[in-house]
């Protein structure tokens, strides 16, 4: 992969993720190469110096929420919190079922969920949505959603993934109403570090993956490549429902 198509990766991602989108998937970053086990001196340095930025990153956005913890945000969390713990206990009942068919599905639903995180809404709401990102898409694939029919959980799914991202959109749009001039410029000034530490790791990837057989290095940049792939995805589509509820809205009023 050209070192164009990386930054032209990272770029699209930076661009078009809101502060909180990109603060996780920064955070999924440092956590995937920290999980490799990797010894690669020069990759770890890179890796600590976007974890310190992105942590600066994390405090300006909590900084613009503690100015702005208005009930709706926060109870609009708890529902996505419900949602998951609904969605949890129904599956986890579902491997209890004498029905072979319906107990098999909800061992393999369930199989995700641990893998994922049982307790993820316990986690801050950042480390919280990049895991209900992740979940979120694994459950888009054939063999889950025919599992989720099987259990009758579709609609427990979907109904998380509308609180969710009610709660997405609220904080997204209530900070963004109230947030004072210093709050922001902490903000604008938190981000390009941030891409920009993304762009040197996979840059640095790229350049000493085809001169090394570094098949450790190769599975990193794999995993991180879809990282960025995945949450340009989840962007596109945040975006996408918000420009249908401004179109549904516009006919409303004509």
């Amino acid at each position: 992969m050209k070192t164009s198509k990386i930054n032209l990766m990272v770029i699209q991602l930076s661009s078009k993720a809101n502060t909180v989108e990109l603060n996780g998937v920064a955070a999924t970053f440092t956590s995937v190469i920290v999980k490799s086990a990797t010894t690669d001196a020069s990759l770890l340095k890179l890796n600590g110096a976007l974890k310190t930025n992105n942590e600066k990153l994390t405090l300006a956005i909590d900084k613009k929420l503690g100015s702005d913890k208005t009930d709706i945000i926060w109870e609009l969390e708890g529902q996505r919190d419900d949602g998951l713990k609904s969605f949890f206990i129904s599956v986890e009942g579902c491997t209890y079922r004498l029905n072979k068919s319906v107990r098999d599905a909800g061992n393999l639903l369930y199989e995700v969920i641990k893998r994922h995180g049982r307790s993820m809404y316990k986690l801050p709401y950042v480390q919280q949505t990049a895991k209900m990102d992740s979940l979120f898409k694994e459950l888009s694939q054939p063999a889950m959603v025919a599992a989720l029919q099987t259990t009758l959980t579709t609609d427990a799914v979907e109904e998380t993934k509308n609180a969710n991202q009610d709660f997405l959109d609220a904080v997204n749009d209530r900070t963004n109403d109230s947030a004072t001039k210093e709050e922001i410029s902490l903000i604008a000034a938190a981000r390009n570090p941030v891409k920009t530490g993304m762009e040197k790791i996979m840059n640095y990837l790229n350049s000493v993956i085809p001169d090394e057989d570094r098949p450790e290095l190769e599975i990193i940049f794999a995993s991180l490549t879809q990282v960025i792939t995945d949450a340009n995805s989840v962007i596109k589509a945040r975006i996408t429902r918000k420009e249908k509820e401004k179109e549904k809205t516009g006919t409303k009023q004509g």
